[in-house]
């Protein structure tokens, strides 16, 4: 390893894109100023960008499934069909990461809670771990239901939610 590489005795670091600090890790403030200033978006082009940026940093977005959709969609389509509800999605999501929460960092003694949520077209998770008596978020995730998984019924989708992301839960207490 190169000593030019190396951090030591510092607070906080950059890495990955992140900043990871004693309280916790959290997106770079660069990249919430990047998103901030994000012009609304006029073309499919536009959309792959956003979503590529905002994609990183899901795991800081509670239900980025859900509320990207209208964006994936126009993907999917390949047409840049701008209205209301895309409209609302792009503010939503620049509204999620500017204010996104400082994640937990997980530690190998203290439980974990899996929480699942289940809307129509999506499924959320997000991972707790009480740390010191407080429950703090390690992060989330989310993914949209194929048109079979949407007639499923509530309890069965947030089932498939558990089965989706249990594998991503250390290996660690549960509770």
């Amino acid at each position: 390893m190169k000593p030019r590489k190396c951090s030591l005795f510092k607070t906080q670091v950059e890495f990955l894109g992140r900043l990871v600090s004693r309280q916790g890790v959290q997106v770079l403030p660069e990249s919430i100023k990047a998103v901030t200033e994000w012009p609304v978006l006029k073309s499919v082009r536009d959309v792959q960008r956003f979503i590529g940026l905002t994609n990183y940093h899901r795991a800081f977005i509670k239900h980025y499934s859900e509320l990207a959709e209208p964006l994936f969609r126009i993907l999917r389509n390949h047409e840049f069909q701008w209205g209301e509800e895309e409209l609302h999605s792009f503010h939503s999501l620049k509204e999620a990461l500017t204010t996104a929460p400082v994640l937990g960092i997980p530690t190998a003694t203290d439980p974990f809670i899996l929480d699942t949520d289940a809307s129509d077209f999506a499924v959320g998770a997000e991972l707790l771990q009480v740390q010191n008596g407080d429950e703090k978020v390690i992060g989330y995730g989310s993914f949209t239901l194929s048109k079979n998984q949407r007639k499923y019924c509530t309890i069965r989708k947030e089932f498939l939610a558990v089965v989706r992301f249990f594998p991503s839960v250390p290996t660690l207490p549960l509770r």
